[in-house]
């Protein structure tokens, strides 16, 4: 399980960086090593759960715990985006969740250089108020 995790968190940062997998420089590689390292203390819970029968009358408990996850994952996507485009101009945009925690609304509407936001806090990451829990804010990328 931890390989598909690695393998997905990598594919999703290198696609948002626009560069194949084998093509990230040491630092790259070294900042999805430890956002990887990160992810799997979480997701390790969740197969543990799933193994030991915790969600096997919930569902619905499970699908709300892989959801988390997966915000955070597609996160890696828009650094990847800001990253490779450090002095490209990114507007934050809010996504369909109803509750915003501080950072989404002060950064909401902002426009920044990609290089600004990879350097701060970025939609759907742990450095928010939120942790990135169910934030469905992205960087829209602004002529």
């Amino acid at each position: 399980y931890n390989a598909l995790l690695a393998a997905m968190m990598l594919a999703l940062y290198a696609a948002g960086l626009g560069v194949a997998v084998d093509a990230l420089t040491p630092e790259q590689q070294a900042y999805i090593d430890q956002q990887t390292a990160d992810q799997q203390e979480y997701s390790g819970g969740i197969v543990g759960g799933v193994a030991a029968g915790q969600y096997e009358d919930n569902g619905a408990s499970l699908a709300t715990r892989l959801a988390l996850w997966g915000t955070m994952a597609a996160g890696l996507y828009f650094i990847g985006r800001a990253v490779a485009r450090p002095e490209a101009k990114f507007r934050w945009e809010y996504g369909a969740t109803e509750r915003h925690c501080t950072d989404c609304m002060s950064n909401n509407g902002q426009v920044k250089t990609g290089g600004e936001w990879a350097a701060g806090k970025m939609p759907q990451s742990r450095a928010l108020e939120c942790k990135g829990y169910r934030c469905d804010c992205r960087l829209v990328e602004v002529e």
